[in-house]
This record gives C-alpha cells, sequence and structure tokens, in this order.
C-alpha cells in the first residue's frame, strides 16, 4: 500500500513537470503599438536649430549713439511780468540741452562645456558735457543760490541772464549667466541673472546774473556735484524670432536693483560788483551722503543679421538696436528748500553691435 502511494505521487509530480516546460510564459509587458510617432519632429529645413550649436569664446563691440534726459536740470524760466501786474507773454523753461552723444560697449563670454550655459561680461561707457545760456529782461531764477532770492517774492526774484552745465559720466559693467532654449522651430528665449555694478558722476553748475540795483550787480554760481556707486542683482529674459537661419527679429528686457551709495556736494559763491570792485563770498557749502536702492529698466528691440564662416568655424552676426536705459529717482541734488528726488534719468538711442564667436 506503502509502495502504490508513492507510485502515484511520483507520477503526478512528472506530469506537472511536463506541463510547467510546456505551456508558455505569460507576456507581462504593455501592449505597444507597432508604429510609434516622435514627439520631436525634425526641425523645419530653414530653421535655426540645424546650425551648429554655438561653443567656445565670443567678444562683441556696440557703437552708442544716445540721448540723455535727466530731471530737475531746469534753471531759469520766462512769462511772470513784473511792470505793475501787466498780462505777461506766453513764456518757457530753460534746460540743460540734450544732444546726441556717443559711447561703446565691450563684452566677453564664453560658453561653458556643459549643456552650453554662456557666461558674460559687459562694460558701457557713456559721456555727456552740455552747456546752455538764456537772456531775457524778465527772466527768473529755478534755483535759489546763495539764498539771494526770496520765495515769496516772484516780482522781485529776477536775473537779467542765466546759464548751466552739465558733466555726466556713465559707467556700468554687467555680469550675467545665460541658458537658451528655443520655444519653436524659430522663436529662441534665454533668461539670464547675474550682477550690475555702476557708478554715475554728475557735475551740474549754474550761473546768474543779477542787477539788484544801478550800483551793485552780483554774479552767483552754484556747484552741485553728485557721485553715485551701486551694486546689485540684474536679470531679463532676451527672445529672438528667426524668419531663416539668417535674419531675426531680436527683442530684450532686464531689471536690476541696486544698493547704492551717494555723495552729493553743494557750494554756492556770490561775487558782488559795487562800483567796479569784486568781492566773492561762500554763502553755502554742504554735502550728503547715504546709502539706497536704485532701480534700471532696459530695453532693446532691432533686427539681427547671422552667418556662420570657415566651415561653421566661425560664428559673426550684427545687430541694429534702439535701446533704452531708465533710472527711477537718479537725480538726487541738493536744492535749497525742498527734500527727495527731482527726477528719473533715461538714456535712449541707436546702438550698432557687432558679435564674433571663434
Amino acid at each position: 500500500m506503502f509502495r502504490l502511494l508513492v507510485i502515484t505521487l511520483f507520477t503526478v509530480s512528472s506530469l506537472f513537470g511536463r506541463a510547467s516546460q510546456t505551456l508558455p510564459k505569460p507576456d507581462l509587458t504593455p501592449n505597444r503599438p507597432q508604429h510609434t510617432q516622435d514627439i520631436h519632429p525634425p526641425p523645419a529645413k530653414n530653421s535655426p536649430r540645424n546650425l551648429p550649436r554655438q561653443e567656445g569664446i565670443y567678444v562683441s563691440l556696440d557703437l552708442l549713439l544716445w540721448q540723455m534726459r535727466m530731471d530737475g536740470l531746469d534753471y531759469a524760466f520766462t512769462g511772470y511780468d513784473d511792470a505793475f501786474g501787466v498780462i505777461p507773454l506766453e513764456g518757457g523753461t530753460s534746460f540743460v540741452k540734450n544732444r546726441w552723444r556717443p559711447g561703446f560697449k565691450v563684452d566677453v563670454g564664453t560658453f561653458l562645456p556643459k549643456d552650453s550655459w554662456r557666461l558674460c561680461a559687459r562694460y558701457t561707457y557713456y559721456k555727456n558735457n552740455e552747456a546752455s545760456n538764456v537772456t531775457s529782461e524778465v527772466l527768473h531764477p529755478t534755483w535759489n543760490i546763495a539764498n539771494s532770492f526770496a520765495d515769496y517774492d516772484i516780482v522781485a526774484n529776477q536775473v537779467q541772464s542765466a546759464g548751466a552745465q552739465l558733466r555726466f559720466d556713465y559707467n556700468t559693467i554687467d555680469f550675467s549667466l545665460a541658458r537658451a532654449a528655443y520655444l519653436s522651430d524659430f522663436l529662441r528665449m534665454e533668461p539670464y541673472l547675474g550682477l550690475k555694478a555702476a557708478w554715475l558722476n554728475q557735475d551740474y553748475t549754474v550761473n546768474y546774473a543779477h542787477q539788484f540795483s544801478q550800483l551793485f550787480a552780483e554774479q552767483l554760481t552754484m556747484t552741485n556735484n553728485q557721485d553715485v556707486y551701486g551694486i546689485g542683482v540684474r536679470s531679463g529674459t532676451s527672445f529672438t524670432w528667426a524668419f531663416d537661419q539668417m535674419l531675426s527679429l531680436y527683442g530684450n528686457g532686464a531689471y536690476s536693483i541696486l544698493w547704492s551709495r551717494y555723495n552729493v556736494h553743494r557750494k554756492d559763491i556770490s561775487t558782488l560788483l559795487p562800483l567796479g570792485l569784486s568781492e566773492e563770498l561762500v554763502n553755502i557749502d554742504t554735502e550728503a551722503g547715504y546709502f539706497t536702492n536704485l532701480s534700471c529698466f532696459e530695453y532693446e528691440l532691432g533686427v539681427k543679421f547671422e552667418w556662420w564662416l570657415y566651415k561653421n568655424i566661425y560664428h559673426f552676426e550684427i545687430l541694429g538696436l534702439w535701446e533704452m536705459q531708465y533710472w527711477l529717482n537718479q537725480n538726487q541734488l541738493i536744492r535749497l528748500n525742498s527734500t527727495g528726488p527731482l527726477g528719473d534719468l533715461s538714456l535712449t538711442g541707436f546702438t550698432l553691435r557687432m558679435r564674433l564667436d571663434f
């Protein structure tokens, strides 16, 4: 009986083993279609994405033709009569003239070996020296130089001639780390983040000739100098909308906020001319130094042409841009009986940029 039970168990186990060898193993992998569609199709034939990837070092030079405008630089006005309350003719306000002046930018950068990150530094220099003067029988000053003009008596506050001179130096350095990405075959975006350093120097001088009697005249001179040094964070994004592999539209916008040091110094001198003699007096000599935040907005818009040269080893591009830089509350010259900033600074004009990658 025991022998029969052993033979029966051995026979059943042999049958199950042969069945497991002959049955196919189930496929646990998910069903996949035989024909799949690539979610990243090849770019269009004339798309810039077909061009070689930029790498190595590049340099660029920008030639600037800008016009500077600064609020708070008015120095005289007309249109208020002093003759027995007679209604005056329409007058105007005199400012320092704003002419187009040249400048330049120099940019040096490199593409990092991993993932095409771009690291660059750009220096900008712009200088503007302007002068203006005006004469009139009824001319009123806007600056109370040497405290010679009473604010409550505009009829008595008259000068025979007035002039102003502005010397302005603009220096900035931008450090950026950027990474470009294609949003489509013809649209590329490049966000960037970095630092901005600036030092802006301006010297503003105003002169008045004041004849307050037949025997006495007064020459009034104010020098109001402001130096600003700052560093802070800068971020922005540029867009390139290509028509083909050579021509494209280019736009760029950036914002910076700088922790800045202001050094402002004002000195007023009056020269009295009685009966042909002269006597010079320093009436006001004051200064202010403080830290504050300074904001800057930057915009560029233009057209870009680019070429690949010598078996696609060198890359050259040229851009024609309209550019604007706007500094909020930059002018903080010292004005008597007034506190707070005098206004903003704007730099606007044409930029011609040439860049070579090698």
